[in-house]
């Protein structure tokens, strides 16, 4: 076997364990040194191991890895996939060392609000660091790509003071090729680099190797183009059912699978035209050739848009059906953003279609309705600190959580992160302390809604839930809550306190698991039918 001539990488906050929990890869946003010793210990343990290599490489990588890694070898360039960790020294035939990024500098969404939270560093900041005082050591050339490569735009004085020789931004699999052959013929590199907007006929190499939790996607791109968003800045497409089989059956087939992850920005309108808001069967259609082709025991989904759960519900049905999701349920991550119609109106008129912007509380309403009824659990994040946010509509998104208190889900309030065409508009580190009464309000009562749901998980429900994600979403609510309700108060949150309320939290949870063990407890299908119930007696739809 020919000698590698670049080496793809990432830390382990991207190199994760995935047989740990989908939702353990939220942890990597979470401030390292606010954690205690031994749990963070634990948390570094199970979740972020150096993962163990099988003759000589990594059985699975992150989709993005892959993605590179098949687009350079189809280009004729020797490539690795290795864990940094694994690397103690390189041959000499390595000229060049990609690395994949999600959040570098640990000032996406989730790591910004965790911060603003509690202070520190976040695990995914410190661990991209750590990699790079190793790779520097090597003196080859560094290209930075991934989703997160973005940040090194905003903060153009990262790039050398990381050792950063070129980040590439944006879909880079045409691209790629061309970097990485200059940098292997020792060409000087640009220190920015941002790749063409994907297209409908664009390069798009299958993955040769199995990729994490069996990700394939099947979209990219978005037609609603909220502008604080950047999936929306490029082209809407679809991949076809064939590419997404191929590349299902890589993870399945090749690296012993039983679940396939798919990833879109709209997963319900799976082979829609740009503009046809109203969801057809094609999704349908392509779980029951994912089935039928690959045996597969779990097919489970990334993102979905509230207003294509409402304006077709039948389908939720269908596919709830297809999956046996009332027996085994599922997940999907949602954008409610906020409550308040008149920042729909202003920053994302195309969200709530084909409804209208005044409309969008009771889609969400609506749309959380449709899927918990179809055991479908929306795990919903919300926006703060929009650009002209004004006190009304905080109040209008307090109101709408308030509504959606009797559904399984969690909701998470984000801090604004400026992409799409708002990327001018700085709202990093919002300091908690530092924030509106409402905001304040409106993370205690988040927090309260995903603990009061994560206790019912825990001690209530049956399912195939692991316990980690129970762990993660209890103990993620109780600190939310605890912190917030505190810093709401004007009490001072020690590290102290911190660990005194996790040491009850995980008795309390420990404790309720044990509980858990007792027959005659409530089961998932339960709530799902109550919640079916109310939906059938009802006259009229919410929306």
């Amino acid at each position: 076997m020919a000698e590698p001539q670049v080496v793809l990488t990432a830390d382990r906050t991207n190199l994760m364990n995935q047989n740990a929990s989908f939702l353990s890869g939220f942890l990597a946003s979470l401030p390292r040194e606010r954690i205690p010793t031994v749990i963070r210990g634990t948390v570094e343990r199970i979740v972020f191991p150096k993962l163990k290599l099988e003759k000589g490489r990594l059985r699975y990588a992150t989709y993005g890895l892959r993605k590179i890694e098949a687009s350079l070898l189809q280009a004729g360039i020797v490539v690795s996939v290795l864990p940094d960790h694994s690397l103690h020294t390189l041959p000499d035939s390595v000229k060049v060392i990609g690395v994949s990024a999600m959040d570098p500098l640990g000032v996406g969404p989730a790591t910004s609000t965790a911060i603003g939270l509690f202070g520190g560093t976040a695990f995914n900041k410190y661990y991209f660091e750590q990699m790079m005082n190793r790779l520097n050591k090597f003196g080859r050339p560094i290209i930075v790509g991934g989703s997160g490569a973005w940040q090194f735009k905003l903060f153009p004085e990262e790039i050398d003071r990381l050792g950063v020789n070129c980040a590439l931004i944006g879909d880079s699999e045409e691209l790629a090729p061309v970097l990485f052959r200059k940098a292997i013929r020792g060409e000087k590199l640009p220190k920015i680099v941002e790749a063409a907007p994907y297209r409908t006929n664009s390069y798009n190499p299958i993955i040769t190797n199995p990729a994490f939790w069996g990700f394939v996607e099947i979209s990219r791109g978005c037609d609603r183009h909220c502008q604080f968003c950047d999936p929306a800045m490029r082209d809407y497409t679809w991949m076809t059912i064939d590419k997404i089989l191929e590349e299902a059956s890589v993870s399945v087939v090749k690296g012993g699978m039983d679940t396939v992850t798919l990833h879109s920005e709209d997963i319900f309108r799976y082979g829609c035209k740009k503009g046809d808001w109203v969801p057809g069967k094609r999704l349908i259609s392509l779980i029951a050739r994912i089935k039928d082709e690959t045996k597969v025991r779990n097919i489970v989904f990334t993102h979905g848009a509230l207003a294509s759960v409402t304006t077709n519900p039948k389908n939720i049905e269908r596919i709830s059906n297809l999956l046996n999701l009332i027996e085994n349920p599922g997940s999907v991550q949602v954008g409610v953003e906020t409550g308040s119609p008149r920042l729909i109106d202003k920053f994302m008129r195309g969200k709530p279609k084909p409804y209208r912007s005044d409309q969008w509380p009771d889609v969400v309403a609506s749309a959380f309705e449709i899927l918990t009824s179809n055991g479908i659990f929306p795990a919903g994040t919300l926006v703060v600190g929009l650009p002209g946010e004004e006190q009304k509509d905080i109040v209008k998104t307090l109101e709408l959580v308030d509504r959606l208190r009797e559904f399984p889900s969690i909701i998470v309030p984000l801090f604004f992160v400026p992409l799409g065409v708002l990327k001018q508009k700085r709202g990093f580190f919002l300091k908690f302390r530092d924030m509106a009464d409402e905001i304040q309000e409106l993370y205690v009562k988040c927090g309260e809604h995903i603990l009061s749901w994560a206790r019912k998980w825990s001690s209530s429900w049956q399912g195939e839930m692991d316990l980690v994600s129970k762990m993660i979403l209890w103990l993620g609510g109780a600190m939310m809550f605890r912190v917030s309700e505190s810093v709401k108060n004007h009490e001072r949150v020690s590290k102290s306190r911190i660990i005194s309320w996790l040491v009850q939290e995980m008795a309390f949870y420990s404790s309720s698991s044990i509980r858990n063990l007792d027959k005659t407890r409530i089961t998932f299908k339960s709530y799902i039918a109550a919640i079916r119930k109310r939906r059938n007696e009802r006259d009229a739809p919410l929306v």
